[in-house]
C-alpha cells in the first residue's frame, strides 16, 4: 500500500506543476517499447515516450519538501483530469516530462485521486530538485 501511495504521489507531483507562463511546463506521456520520440532523463539515459496526453495545463495550488519527500496539492479540475488518466493507464509507466527531460517515470498502480500526492526520493536533495523542477 505504501509502495502504491509513494508511486501515485510521485506521478501527480510530476503532473501539478502551474503551467503559467514564469513556470516549466509539464508533459505527460507514456512510455513505450516500439516507436516514440526518445527523450532524456534526469540520470542521463533514454526513454522512447509516445504522444502527449495533456489537453490542459495542471495547476499545483502547493508544494513543500520534507526531508526526501514532495508534497503536492493539485487545483481541483487538475485533480480530477488526473484521475481520469491514471485510471485510463493502470499499469503503464508514465514519464513526467518537465523542460523536455523525464524527470521520473513510475508505473500507474491505482488511480490517483484526492489531489494530494506525496513523492518519496532517495535523498533530500533530489527532493528539493523535483520540487524546483515541477514549480519554476
Amino acid at each position: 500500500m505504501r509502495i502504491r501511495t509513494i508511486l501515485l504521489t510521485f506521478l501527480l507531483v510530476l503532473v501539478g506543476a502551474v503551467a503559467r507562463a514564469d513556470h516549466a511546463a509539464i508533459d505527460l506521456r507514456l512510455v513505450v517499447s516500439d516507436g516514440g520520440t526518445p527523450y532524456a532523463t534526469r540520470e542521463g539515459d533514454t526513454l522512447r515516450l509516445g504522444p502527449s496526453l495533456l489537453t490542459a495545463p495542471f495547476e499545483i495550488e502547493g508544494a513543500s519538501v520534507s526531508g526526501a519527500s514532495v508534497q503536492l496539492t493539485l487545483a481541483p479540475a487538475t485533480a480530477r483530469s488526473f484521475a481520469t488518466l491514471t485510471a485510463a493507464h493502470r499499469g503503464e509507466r508514465l514519464a513526467i516530462v518537465v523542460g523536455h527531460v523525464v524527470q521520473g517515470a513510475p508505473v500507474i498502480r491505482a488511480p490517483i485521486t484526492g489531489g494530494k500526492v506525496s513523492i518519496t526520493l532517495g535523498s533530500p536533495e533530489e527532493a528539493a530538485a523535483l520540487a524546483r523542477a515541477l514549480t519554476q
